[in-house]
């Protein structure tokens, strides 16, 4: 077991392209394929605009828990219960901005054809 997971990654840091498992059964999938929606979400991108609503979100966000952990660990006169609400928020954060949502990309970018440009 150890060998095999070795190999692997062994054969990702080399370069080398492996094949991920059949996914594609009509029952359960095997073991080590990505759920749909992760697939999904790794082909996402994220637009200009949902770039500026991201930080924009992210800024809100990380505002918003450090005053409520402020406050909190002040009324109650406790720096721990401060920091792992601060800590919760900037999880909580994490979890909202950084994976590319489809409501980040609610104006993709219209590229060039390639060979359209001045020749």
């Amino acid at each position: 077991m150890a060998e095999q997971i070795l190999d692997t990654v062994r054969d990702v840091v080399e370069g080398q392209i492996v094949r991920p498992p059949d996914c594609n059964t009509s029952r359960r999938p095997l073991r080590g394929c990505p759920s749909t929606l992760l697939m999904q979400l790794a082909d996402m991108r994220q637009d200009f605009h949902g770039q500026r609503r991201a930080e924009n979100f992210a800024t809100l966000l990380l505002a918003l828990s450090g005053l409520l952990a402020f406050n909190i660990g002040y009324y109650y006169q406790d720096i721990r219960m401060a920091v792992f609400i601060g800590l919760g928020g900037t999880l909580l954060t994490f979890l909202l901005v950084t994976p590319p949502w489809p409501f980040y990309n609610k104006n993709p970018v219209k590229w060039l054809p390639a060979g359209s440009g001045w020749q």
